[in-house]
């Protein structure tokens, strides 16, 4: 079988049949490293990258270090 042109029931079906868990491991590393967003500067990020931001953000939460709405509110309105 030539595996360079397979379809993707073909490569489904190699992956259930014939693949060694070394090949499926390669197959969930890729995946892992695979972009789910940009940042806002473009920067790509997985979703490990994402899981780790959200990591933080929650703890500055739980630590206090934000501001409310309307503390913003009025940050914003001392810009004009």
């Amino acid at each position: 079988m030539n595996t360079s042109n397979f379809t993707r029931e073909e490569l489904a079906q190699y992956i259930l049949t014939t693949a060694k868990d070394v090949v499926i491991e390669k197959f969930i590393a890729i995946l892992a490293k695979e972009t789910v967003l940009h940042s806002i500067d473009g920067a790509p990020l997985t979703k490990a990258d994402v899981q780790k931001e959200l990591l933080a953000a929650e703890q500055e939460i739980a630590k206090g270090d934000y501001i409310t709405s309307k503390e913003l509110d009025q940050e914003i309105a001392s810009w004009q």
